[in-house]
């Protein structure tokens, strides 16, 4: 700080890291819903939500799941517990409350392709 100045602040001591919105861009997952063999998977973008159940309840009315999803789960079976343990292009099963997960083989792919996503 140079002498005579209160409470200025140089910028050549700290410069800025980040600019513009300080947010997290969105992640784009693709849902099926556990059970449905001919579903082609809907595409969701996870942003304006801010806990797993409210993703669970955003998910179960756009994929018709009502009264709610029980949880989502990852290809290999894994619960989705968080928003943190979701990534970019992955693909999850939704279960309805009052079914059990089911391995769906063959017709689900690991992972979309994030290069062919057009997001409106």
């Amino acid at each position: 700080m140079a002498s005579g100045t209160v409470g200025a602040v140089s910028f050549s001591e700290k410069p800025p890291q980040k600019f513009g919105l300080q947010i997290d861009a969105p992640k784009r997952l693709k849902v099926y819903p556990s059970g449905e063999k001919s579903d082609k998977g809907t595409l969701i973008v996870v942003k304006a939500v801010k806990t797993i159940d409210q993703l669970n309840q955003r998910i179960a009315t756009q994929l018709k799941l009502l009264p709610s999803v029980r949880g989502l789960y990852t290809v290999d079976g894994q619960l989705m517990a968080s928003l943190e343990a979701l990534q970019d292009g992955q693909i999850l099963i939704a279960v309805k409350k009052g079914h059990t997960f089911k391995k769906e083989l063959g017709k689900i792919p690991r992972k979309i392709d994030l290069k062919e996503t057009i997001i409106q």
